[in-house]
């Protein structure tokens, strides 16, 4: 083994010399062997000739060159014959290993071959020369159209192949390109540097050699580049808000509907279809984030784009959000438990791009383990980088922690809590309840009500309270009396008493008696070692016994009256049975019967002493918001004030007046026992007293506010408003028994008859009354008015209204008003109106103010004792550029030459500032106006045209170019034709019927001249047969209706003719039927006649007359022709002559019996009276 050395493959880097060396390991002797290798290489072409295309006349040069060892020999062949019967040694030549080849022609082809060979193998190749002789034709021709961006680089194609080689040459528009911008390449292409906008156009490109020439064209359009015009900014924002990126791109317009905006965060598409909570705005291509989270944190990248070119805007987005929750909460309940401490540890979670500014240590107890609260800290020392936290332990609980971690943006969901609970075994309680009340209610009682100790701070089980009650100035109960009462149950805070039991001794609760209570904690374990908590207080007030003197008038003024009152002596006190803090003084009109004088009377309170215990009034109502007390010795609180007690120390929370007080019951009486944890641990430790920023187990909710309310409960309270007169009025501060005090009581009613008493009041009763003295009042100055109110607001004025004051103390003698400009909360120039002296007056037009400003309007009623109590309101006066609203109007008085309009401003929107009419005849453009107005409210309109139709609207104008119309109302004025008379369209009728009416006269008698003058003719020449007079008789003239029974009567000779009045007779008998019989006047008749057999149509034309006559026609039947008839056709006198019957004889339907002229004229029913219309 390793006596051979095989190398394998072989390379050139393999030869070179070797050696062998053996070693004998006994005689430690060495033999050496040397080999010498070299390597040969058969033959590899480094140049060899490749197919080619050669035009006609072209040349081409081949070159062979080969590699090897030995060195091969090159051998070339030509159609695989020798090259000397192809090379001529002019224009084809071969210099060793290249062959040149020049002017070659079409029969010129040929395979060139080259050997290279030495005696390890060869190397072949053949290469094909083509001779071509080809026209150009395209091989990629321009495109039809081509788009490109302004700036950018172009290439136009224009690649051909001929043969020879075609020369190219570019137009563009059929102008010759030559140079500067413009580049045509070896390919034949066009190449446009930085194309312009002028660029645009048709570009055509030529290829032209000895054999053609050939032509293609395209159109080049250079677009504008894309830009984004508002781009997306930097943002930052808080989790779940709603961010909204813009994007407004431009492009050129014929590319705008190509162009599409993208977006991108750090690099990644955003696809709104598929996150919900990302929407992108179609419209202006902004990207819509709601609910922004913390992994929404990146660089957003917005990319326009039109397909030819793309513009991009990229902004950051920091979304910062709540810390996650910590992780890994250990606890220590071993290494600390002699310090009553555990050590907490935890790691944090990320703070979502918002610094950590505190860690939040909450624990739960076997109590309530879902509920959690803030851990008692005993070492927090304030760094945020801290991930560990000692807490303080209480006796007899079980702790679990957790961890949440708040920054800027919020607070982190909790961590998971502790596995392992943590707690120290049971003691006596440490502490006592804190707050201890002792107050009366109703009744003979005595209610005690203290601050339970929450569970933590018991210590143990069976947390109870001991009570010892103790009355201090009983009547009926020793003063060393002690009651002690055991309380059981931890969770009771109250306790009310009735009667006093100490040992044997039974009594009932004396009214308004001085008790001492005390308190102490206990468990299982024993009796608290701190101090019995202490309090003093008075059981339950009774109603006084005793009545205040009657007061004195000193003197009544306008400013009020003037009273003395007596302070009750020492030995009556004793009946008040309360806390004595002052007189009620009521008051009620002297007119009203009791009943009456209770419910309406009005009281002051005059405050001598204030209970040494703040006051909180809830759930009364009261006459007055107003509350005036005169206070003694201490100042008081308001009556709305509201205590709360949220800390241990209610000292923070009680006014200056009940410190001292508080003080002296709780530090004199008590002395506390510091915990000593407290001692040493910092202040922001919640688990001491005072101290804390959080709700924590270890407090119990104060009882101060609902011991006060139960404490000072009183009846219905009312305060009347009032100032000091003058400085000479002033209470003692010291009020002894039995001093005398002069008191000014103001506010009551002026120029009024009163009656007055007094009441001695407590804490929650007033007593009774005292003798009642009357008063009589003088005139004082007003109250305000009431109800002050704008009515309309325009551009330069404001229409104001009140009603009476409630308190006119007088007789009002009328009211002063005032318009103030107001800048802010700043009072600028304003100015007087003048006084209006009409009481009754209770609206004003407050004229000359300025448009859009801000005015303080301020009425003031007067009486003679001078001005009273303004009232005011701020309006703002509309803006001189806004129309105003249109006005409603009436139109009333409607007369023969005008009208008039009653008019309103709008009371909804701006009322303007002059108001006008205007009125026009219909198809008139022009509007005639009235008189403009400011304040009168009465428009009337004269000189017009009596029955005259008008439109009527009403004009409202700030005053300046703004205005507003109201809607058109027609009106018709009065002067119409009356009943008979010949105006207007009745005038025009009678005269057409009278002119009628005698153009038909006219024709009438011509008829009968014509008729008669006939008659004599026929007369003369009527000797016809009967059969043929017969015939002439019966022409459709003087066709009727006939009776079967009735006969016509014809004159012929020698007949004897019927009277005349039997022909009457007979013609009335032939009359057709009237109108009224039900056949219409304009209707036509088909009429038979059974004798003759033939039809005979009666056309009628309506006639319209104006009397009731029928109209008569009389015509003769045309019968024969002279030339017919001889002279003696008729022998008899004309008197003879047939009479035929009356033809069109019908009377005049009703209808047309009488014609009304007022019927004529339609537009009479339009009138208006007196009536008004609303419009």
């Amino acid at each position: 083994m390793g006596t051979m050395l095989e190398i394998n493959p072989v390379t050139r880097e393999a030869a070179g010399e070797y050696r062998c060396q053996g070693l004998n390991e006994v005689t430690k002797s060495t033999m050496n062997t040397q080999f010498t290798v070299q390597v040969r290489v058969r033959p590899q072409f480094i140049e060899k000739p490749e197919d080619i295309n050669v035009p006609v006349n072209g040349s081409v040069t081949f070159r062979c060159t080969a590699t090897g060892d030995p060195v091969p020999k090159i051998r070339w062949t030509i159609n695989g014959e020798d090259p000397s019967n192809y090379l001529d040694g002019v224009r084809k030549v071969l210099h060793g290993n290249t062959m040149q080849l020049n002017n070659l022609t079409i029969k010129d082809s040929a395979v060139i071959q080259c050997n290279a060979s030495n005696k390890f193998g060869y190397a072949f190749t053949n290469a094909y020369v083509n001779v071509m002789r080809e026209a150009p034709y395209f091989i990629k021709p321009p495109e039809a159209v081509v788009r490109a961006v302004d700036g950018n680089k172009i290439t136009l194609f224009c690649q051909t192949f001929s043969a020879p080689k075609a020369l190219i040459s570019w137009t563009k528009d059929r102008r010759p390109i030559n140079g500067g911008r413009y580049k045509i390449l070896p390919s034949g292409d066009l190449f446009i540097e930085s194309v312009a906008i002028t660029d645009s156009g048709v570009y055509e490109c030529t290829a032209t050699n000895p054999f053609g020439s050939q032509k293609a064209s395209g159109k080049l359009l250079v677009r504008r580049k894309t830009k984004v015009v508002l781009a997306p900014i930097n943002t930052r924002v808080y989790e779940n808000d709603v961010v909204k990126f813009v994007c407004t791109a431009e492009t050129d317009p014929a590319e705008l509907s190509n162009l599409k905006v993208t977006w991108y965060k750090d690099d990644n598409y955003i696809d709104p279809d598929i996150t919900p909570r990302i929407q992108q705005v179609w419209f202006d291509y902004a990207l819509v984030l709601s609910g922004a989270q913390p992994r929404d944190t990146g660089q957003y990248r917005c990319n326009a784009s039109n397909g030819l070119d793309f513009a991009t805007a990229t902004a950051p987005l920091l979304v910062q959000g709540r810390p996650e929750q910590a992780i890994n909460v250990q606890v220590n309940c071993v290494d600390f438990i002699k310090e009553e401490l555990a050590l907490v540890t935890w790691y944090p979670g990320s703070d979502n791009y918002a610094p950590i500014m505190e860690y939040m240590v909450e624990y739960s107890t076997q109590y309530e383990r879902e509920t959690w609260y803030p851990a008692e800290i005993f070492n927090l020392t304030g760094l945020v980088q801290s991930t560990s936290v000692k807490v303080v332990l209480r006796p007899n609980i079980e702790y679990k922690f957790r961890v949440r971690t708040r920054n800027r943006v919020g607070v982190s969901l909790p961590s998971l809590p502790t596995t392992e609970t943590c707690g120290i075994p049971g003691r006596v309680p440490s502490v006592n309840p804190k707050e201890l009340y002792v107050f009366g209610t109703i009744g003979n009682n005595l209610v005690i009500r203290w601050t339970t100790l929450p569970y933590i701070e018991h210590n143990g089980n069976n947390l109870g309270y001991i009570l010892t009650v103790q009355c201090l100035n009983c009547a009926s109960v020793p003063q060393d009396a002690i009651n002690s009462t055991t309380i059981g149950d931890w969770r009771t805070d109250r306790i009310v008493y009735t009667s006093f039991k100490a040992g044997t001794l039974v009594s009932e609760i004396e009214p308004y008696k001085l008790f001492r209570v005390t308190i102490k904690s206990r468990n299982e374990k024993g009796d608290s070692t701190q101090s019995p908590t202490v309090a003093l207080g008075y059981s339950s007030e009774a109603m006084p016994t005793v009545a205040p003197p009657a007061p004195v008038l000193l003197n009544t003024t306008s400013q009020g009256i003037l009273l003395r009152l007596k302070v009750l002596e020492a030995n009556e006190k004793a009946n008040i049975r309360g806390f004595f803090r002052g007189y009620r003084i009521e008051w009620c009109d002297a007119s009203l019967d009791a009943t009456k004088c209770e419910a309406k009377k009005q009281f002051r309170d005059l405050i001598f002493n204030v209970p040494n215990t703040p006051v909180l009034y809830t759930n009364r109502r009261r006459r007055s918001v107003d509350t005036v007390s005169e206070t003694v010795n201490h100042p008081t609180t308001s009556e709305g004030d509201m205590f709360h007690a949220y800390e241990s120390f209610l000292e923070r929370y009680l006014p200056a007046s009940t410190k001292a007080y508080y003080r002296w019951l709780m530090g004199s009486l008590v002395t506390e026992v510091p915990n000593p944890i407290c001692e040493s641990t910092p202040r922001r430790n919640i688990s001491c007293p005072g101290a804390g920023l959080f709700p924590r187990a270890a407090q119990s909710p104060s009882v101060l506010g609902d011991a006060y309310s139960m404490l000072v409960a009183r009846r219905r309270r009312q305060a009347i408003p009032s100032t000091n007169p003058s400085s000479s009025q002033s209470i003692p501060a010291d009020v002894q028994s039995g001093a005398l005090i002069d008191y000014l009581l103001t506010g009551v009613p002026g120029a009024t008859n009163i009656k007055l008493w007094l009441r001695i009041l407590t804490n929650k009763y007033a007593g009774p009354a005292s003798p009642i003295i009357e008063v009589t009042t003088p005139e004082g100055v007003s109250g305000p008015v009431t109800n002050l109110k704008s009515d309309a607001i325009s551009v330069n004025y404001v229409d104001v209204s009140w009603s009476l004051p409630t308190e006119p103390n007088g007789y009002i003698t009328g009211y002063e008003l005032e318009a103030m400009e107001l800048n802010g909360l700043d009072i600028g120039y304003g100015f007087r109106y003048p006084r209006i002296t009409d009481n009754m007056t209770t609206s004003y037009r407050m004229s000359r103010l300025k448009g859009n400003t801000t005015y303080r309007i301020t009425v003031s009623p007067t009486t003679k004792a001078g001005l009273g109590v303004d009232n005011f309101i701020d309006i703002r006066t509309a803006p001189s550029d806004q129309a105003p609203s249109p006005p409603t109007f009436v139109i009333t008085r409607i007369t023969e030459t005008g009208f008039t309009v009653i008019y309103e401003p709008s009371h909804t929107g701006l009322p303007g500032t002059v108001f006008f009419v205007q009125y026009r005849q219909p198809g008139i453009v022009h509007w005639l106006e009235s008189v403009r107005t400011f304040i009168n409210r009465t428009i009337t309109v004269d000189s017009l045209m009596s029955d005259t139709t008008y439109a009527v609207r009403m004009v409202a104008t700030n005053g300046d170019v703004m205005s507003a119309t109201s809607e058109d109302r027609l009106i018709h004025t009065l002067g119409g034709p009356s009943p008979g008379s010949l105006a207007g369209d009745s005038g025009t009728w009678f005269i057409i019927v009278c002119t009628l009416l005698l153009f038909f006269t006219a024709l009438l008698i011509i008829l009968i001249l014509v008729r008669k003058k006939r008659l004599e003719e026929v007369q003369k020449k009527a000797n016809a047969p009967l059969l043929e007079s017969h015939h002439s008789l019966l022409s459709p003239e003087y066709a009727q209706p006939e009776d079967p029974d009735a006969q016509i009567l014809y004159h012929l000779p020698g007949a004897a003719y019927p009277d005349f009045s039997r022909t009457r007779q007979f013609s009335r008998e032939q009359t057709p039927r009237s109108i009224d019989d039900g056949v219409d006047e304009n209707d036509s008749e088909d009429q038979w006649s059974p004798s003759e057999s033939e039809v005979v149509r009666n056309r009628r034309q309506p006639r319209e007359e104006t009397n009731n006559e029928p109209e008569s026609e009389f015509e003769r039947s045309p019968g024969p022709s002279d030339s017919e008839m001889g002279p003696d056709s008729y022998t008899g006198s004309p008197q003879a002559i047939p009479l035929l019957p009356l033809r069109n004889s019908r009377p005049l339907p009703p209808r047309q019996r009488s014609r009304s002229p007022e019927n004529n004229n339609s537009s009479s029913q339009s009138y208006i009276t007196g009536d008004p219309t609303i419009i």
